[in-house]
């Protein structure tokens, strides 16, 4: 098992950031969340935050007849300039063919996730810190295109999905909901599981 979310600003900063696309053809990447925030006195506000400036998409996968898809994890890096510290990740481990994971849910079956607010603009006093969710779901739908009979190879890996969590730290409770659609080149790994079986 896969558990720590294992993504670095640097990585997602440095040679992770979308290709410009032509007017005639469809982004890679669309990712659009709305940040509302109860705050320690009770008061409340909202944000959204857009994350396609920096991604990092890692996949792994099962060879076999059928190759299968094992775990995934997603980066997000939001669209402000210069900025390195205010990102979304989540990391679903192992990931068996469902269409929704819970976090904070049954071991083997659920998703982590993290939002972290250091850098991130227009937020309320005291939101700019890290978030773990533990409590919610995104749904997944995971495509991707002839990973072959071996790991190593580049393969075009699309994910479509939605979330919906919740996390508190330090008196601040973060409720994140939107949508995103990626479509990223990944080297396709190998790895052993059983749990999805």
């Amino acid at each position: 098992m896969r558990f720590p979310l294992c993504f670095s600003v640097p990585f997602l900063v440095l040679g992770c950031a979308p290709k410009e696309e032509s007017s005639d053809r469809k982004p890679q990447c669309e990712a659009e969340f709305t940040l509302d925030f109860t705050l320690a006195d009770g008061s409340t506000d909202q944000t959204t935050l857009s994350a396609c400036g920096g991604i990092n998409l890692d996949a792994g996968f099962e060879f076999g007849d059928e190759p299968h898809l094992r775990y995934v994890n997603l980066g997000l890096l939001s669209d402000e300039k210069d900025v390195e510290n205010c990102y979304l990740v989540f990391q679903v481990d192992p990931f068996c063919g469902n269409a929704s994971y819970i976090f904070d849910g049954p071991t083997g079956y659920a998703a982590s996730g993290a939002l972290v607010l250091n850098d991130c603009a227009d937020l309320p006093e005291g939101a700019d810190t890290s978030f773990n969710f533990t409590d919610g779901d995104i749904s997944l739908t995971v495509g991707y295109k002839d990973p072959g009979s071996t790991p190593g190879k580049t393969i075009k890996t699309a994910l479509n999905g939605s979330i919906e969590a919740e996390g508190s730290e330090g008196g601040v409770t973060v409720a994140i909901t939107g949508e995103f659609k990626v479509e990223r080149y990944a080297v396709a790994g190998e790895v052993e599981e059983t749990i999805c079986d």
